[in-house]
């Protein structure tokens, strides 16, 4: 299913914001102002996919009224974007977004987010684990073939 093509027009979204979004902070818009789709903080994946993981994993903590929820995603090692997409479908998130927006200086000289504008082949990579990460754990569940 495309969650974009089943909100209502125009749909209203809270977008994600680092240190920002975060589950009460949803709570509060969603009982204020009940956006139509709502995005999670920035999460690591090369963070999600290391013994840091129970730092990380609150920023993936929801309530049912923070649904639909789009788990937004960022690094740069593909593999880890691969079982982070794995993850976040076991989580129950509606979808996966990719940071190649910030632009944040100690994040792109990473190599991360907007820095993925000129390493094509990385973004790409990235893009392709992602995707697969999803159909593999969609295929896992039984819920796609």
């Amino acid at each position: 299913m495309n969650i974009i093509s089943s909100l209502p027009l125009p749909f209203f979204v809270l977008a994600p914001m680092d240190d920002v979004t975060d589950s009460v902070f949803r709570q509060i818009v969603a009982g204020n102002a009940a956006p139509d789709l709502f995005f999670t903080e920035f999460v690591n994946v090369d963070g999600l996919q290391s013994p840091g993981r129970p730092k990380i994993l609150p920023k993936l903590e929801y309530t049912a009224v923070e649904k639909p929820l789009i788990a937004q995603l960022w690094g740069k090692t593909p593999d880890n974007y691969y079982k982070s997409a794995r993850d976040i479908v076991r989580m129950g998130f509606a979808g996966v977004d990719i940071n190649m927006g910030c632009p944040a200086k100690p994040i792109i000289k990473n190599g991360c987010c907007s820095a993925l504008i000129n390493n094509r082949e990385l973004a790409k990579e990235i893009i392709s684990s992602t995707k697969q990460g999803v159909i593999d754990e969609l295929k896992e569940q039984g819920l796609t073939k």
